[in-house]
């Protein structure tokens, strides 16, 4: 009994740092459902990576500006019934200050996500590299 509560409050130690520790990889995640991002705004402000998982039936293919460069993501579709063991698509972004639009250019009829960043870029890219 006496392990049992040794291994209980250890558990809860555990648990309660990684809830309020300050962790600089944290995610901000985009689920991709029904043709429909999740989020229609995401504000970033701890250098957070963001994440976008597709568990849609079908691809999407999302295009967004980077210091004037297009760049493109691809998730293929898998649907939310996956099978045991099958991971849903995702993909996973580190980005510096500013405002980006996501758009899916299959899907012109989805609404866009805006993802607004305002970090310390040297400090990010500090821990990014």
């Amino acid at each position: 009994m006496k392990r049992f509560c040794v291994l209980k409050t250890l558990v809860f130690v555990a648990l309660s740092v990684s809830l309020f520790s300050s962790n600089a990889h944290a995610k901000q995640t985009i689920y991709v459902v029904g043709s429909q991002f999740s989020e229609e705004r995401v504000e970033i402000r701890d250098c957070q990576e963001v994440e976008f998982i597709n568990i849609d039936q079908v691809d999407h293919q999302f295009e967004y500006q980077d210091k004037g460069k297009k760049k493109t993501i691809y998730l293929w579709g898998q649907g939310a019934d996956l099978p045991a063991g099958k991971e849903a698509d995702a993909s996973s972004l580190f980005l510096y200050s500013g405002e980006y639009h996501f758009i899916c250019i299959p899907h012109p009829w989805m609404h866009s996500v805006t993802v607004h960043v305002e970090v310390d870029d040297a400090k990010c890219r500090a821990l990014w590299e």
